[in-house]
């Protein structure tokens, strides 16, 4: 098998690069000085001078330059989208044949900001609004090759880019201790590890409760509100119980108090929040009503604290919030 890796001299594609050479892939991940991802007629180069039989392709390289909107050369901001998105459609293009043939894998490294923004970001967040499009859509086109598309947007990761990218006063700001957090600081917030749910789900599955499972929602980037659809009927909609007040809004549960504190900080809307984050439900389970009882007590004996998010009803195979209907 052989993995295609761009942005392996990164903290996170060099991290993905070991990962695949552990797993005894063949990995071809060349850097910046071999492969100029803002050079169209690069890439077409170098694909026509090397073997272009990938069976898993991820897109990790990025290039980020904070600039007021106002302030962008074109080119710089041409650059963004050049490394961010379109080198992967180059790239995809040149494995065009192999894929179609074969079937295989296309990961695009999105990032917080295909959903959100802030001052300085505008060249970096459209790049990866775009990549979060691109990514939807060669999954329509390769599904029927059997050609697994998706993107993975991580949150706050120390590598390099982000320290290029933030002065000293940004980064003493995420070091500095929250009252909202419990004293931990935000970034420490950030990087704690994340739920790996794969063991109680197969412990699930596996058990009597598990035949009255209809589907699960693995809630990642895009929030409830863009993964929780993808595991509706075309006639059901799912419910997600929350509340809005002059003050705020709420979920049916307890958010995990980074995503409360980042929400309102970046002055995010409840719609805005629910398609950003996963709002402290990593994963959803959907069940019959006479099912639910049976399905929480056998995940807690995995070892998990599940909580019911809202209802399924008639629909169109959309995700609302009760407070919406």
């Amino acid at each position: 098998m052989r993995a295609f890796i761009t942005g392996a001299g990164g903290g996170i594609g060099g991290a993905i690069k070991e990962l695949y050479l552990h797993s005894g892939y063949e990995v071809v991940a060349p850097r910046s000085t071999e492969l100029d991802l803002s050079d169209m007629s690069a890439i077409h180069d170098w694909f026509s001078s090397h073997r272009s039989e990938f069976d898993v392709i991820i897109h990790c390289a990025g290039y980020n330059r904070p600039l007021p909107a106002a302030e962008i050369p074109l080119e710089e901001f041409m650059k963004t989208q050049y490394v961010n998105y379109i080198s992967l459609l180059e790239i995809v293009k040149a494995n065009d044949a192999y894929f179609k043939e074969h079937g295989g894998y296309i990961v695009g490294i999105g990032s917080l900001y295909a959903s959100i923004s802030r001052e300085g970001r505008a060249a970096y967040a459209s790049s990866k609004h775009a990549l979060v499009g691109l990514v939807k859509t060669l999954a329509l086109e390769y599904g029927p090759y059997n050609v697994l598309c998706n993107t993975v947007s991580p949150g706050f990761v120390n590598t390099q880019m982000f320290q290029n990218n933030n002065n000293e006063a940004k980064r003493a700001e995420l070091e500095q201790p929250v009252t909202e957090l419990g004293g931990e600081s935000l970034a420490d917030a950030l990087l704690a590890p994340t739920r790996i749910y794969v063991k109680p789900v197969l412990g699930l599955l596996r058990s009597e409760a598990g035949a009255r499972v209809h589907a699960i929602a693995h809630i990642t980037g895009g929030g409830i509100t863009e993964n929780l659809n993808r595991a509706l009927a075309p006639d059901v909609d799912a419910v997600v119980e929350r509340a809005v007040s002059p003050t705020g809004f709420s979920m049916g549960w307890d958010v995990p108090p980074v995503i409360s504190y980042i929400s309102r900080a970046a002055g995010l809307t409840p719609n805005e929040a629910c398609k950003t984050f996963n709002m402290g439900a990593g994963l959803m389970v959907i069940c019959p009503a006479d099912a639910e009882d049976a399905v929480v007590a056998e995940l807690e004996a995995q070892g998990e604290r599940p909580f019911r998010v809202g209802t399924c009803v008639a629909g169109s195979g959309k995700v609302v919030y009760s407070d919406e209907r």
